[in-house]
């Protein structure tokens, strides 16, 4: 079985290396502004800090660049409220199931 790839974006350093040592069966990979989008084999992308990617958010949402990452199954925000602003992303271009955003 292949393990999962998961991208990790303004996760501190202590933290994302703990998520490692305890789940090792997964590849966790620290995102950041300079590798987001050549990381298009990730099975899922977690995101803590979206204000810091606000400019990359755009990007993946608007440029519709989600549309390159095959194996994207899981899109996660932090932070509660930001569903609105998807929505019309999973409804028109059927991105991630609804689901995933509750």
């Amino acid at each position: 079985m292949k393990k999962l790839k998961i991208g990790i974006a303004g996760m501190k350093n202590k933290n994302f290396i703990n998520l490692k040592k305890k789940f090792k069966k997964v590849y966790f990979l620290k995102l950041d502004s300079t590798n987001f989008f050549k990381q298009r084999d990730l099975n899922a992308i977690i995101i803590f800090t979206e204000k810091t990617y606000a400019k990359v958010l755009k990007r993946f949402f608007d440029e519709k660049k989600y549309k390159s990452f095959n194996n994207l199954s899981w899109f996660h925000f932090s932070r509660s409220g930001i569903e609105d602003n998807i929505k019309r992303y999973i409804k028109k271009d059927k991105l991630i199931s609804q689901h995933n955003f509750s």
